[in-house]
Order: C-alpha cells, then structure tokens, then sequence
C-alpha cells in the first residue's frame, strides 16, 4: 500500500482472514468491537481524529464513525450506499470545520487514466481483488475482467458496457 497503514472493518472471522492475508496492517471486527475506540487506539489519537483517507463501503450508516475518526483536510470515498435513497443525518458543521472532502465514486465512470492504472496493477499482479469467498471459489469482481481488458476495448460505448 506503498506505506500507508491500512486499518480494514470486517463483520465475520473468514473476512478478517482475508484482510490479513491480504496484509491489512490492523482489521477490526465492527460487530464486535467499538471501531472509533479501536481506531483511536491504533492511532494513538486519544480525542483527536487521526485517519487520513477512508474508503467506505455503506455510507449512510457508517457515517457517524467516519466524522468520528477523520483527520482534518483528508478525503472520505464512498462507492456504495446499501440503500442508495438513504438520506443520512449529515454532520456539515463538523465535517466542515475538519475541512474533509467527501467524494462518491462508481468504478464504472472513472477515468480511462485510472482504469489503465487499475489493469497495469491488476496484469502485474501488484493488485489482488476477491470480492467474496465460498468453499473453494473465489468470486471476483466483474471490474477487474473488465479492467484487464481495457486495452482490447476499441470504444467508449463498450466501456460503459459492464452487465
């Protein structure tokens, strides 16, 4: 991770494996543990925010974690919302006066620079992607086909193209 430290959430035991397989450096179960507690600790933080950036999964309901452990002027990316009407409480004052950016992100619209990014990291093996796990299949993410193939695409059309 090109020497961040890398503080993951999981909600089960074979999602924490991965993450440490996959070397976070400190996985937290949410369903378990206090996250902002967790977080202050590995950081050292006490009462002061200390996360850099966060990439966030559910935004709506991890939004109050998020406002909690966010270190001024860093960035929060959200690519999901598991209901996207969701219409969270939003903290602006505090997310202001931390002066945070908050960016939503579908992988799908992303800039052909990252994508080409993405494929390289993918094709050179600097980058493993297992979005779930069962028995002996993994189940990966259509985006990283998608993403491998890139270069073969001769339009943007088949770009937006990913059922």
């Amino acid at each position: 991770m090109g020497g961040a430290e890398v503080i993951t959430t999981v909600s089960r035991p074979e999602q924490a494996n991965l993450a440490k397989a996959e070397r976070a450096d400190h996985v937290i179960n949410y369903k378990t543990e206090d996250v902002v507690e967790r977080i202050k600790q590995i950081t050292g933080a006490n009462d002061r925010r200390r996360v850099d950036h966060i990439v966030d999964v559910n935004f709506a309901a991890n939004l109050p974690v998020l406002s909690a452990v966010i270190r001024p002027n860093s960035t929060i990316v959200s690519y999901s919302s598991f209901n996207p009407d969701d219409s969270p409480p939003f903290p602006f004052l505090t997310l202001q006066l931390l002066n945070i950016i908050i960016r939503p992100m579908l992988v799908h619209t992303m800039p052909e620079a990252a994508i080409r990014d993405i494929a390289t990291a993918l094709e050179a093996r600097a980058l493993h992607h297992t979005i779930a796990q069962r028995g002996t299949v993994n189940l990966t993410c259509r985006f990283c086909n998608w993403a491998l193939n890139f270069r073969q695409l001769s339009s943007t059309a088949a770009l937006s193209d990913h059922r």
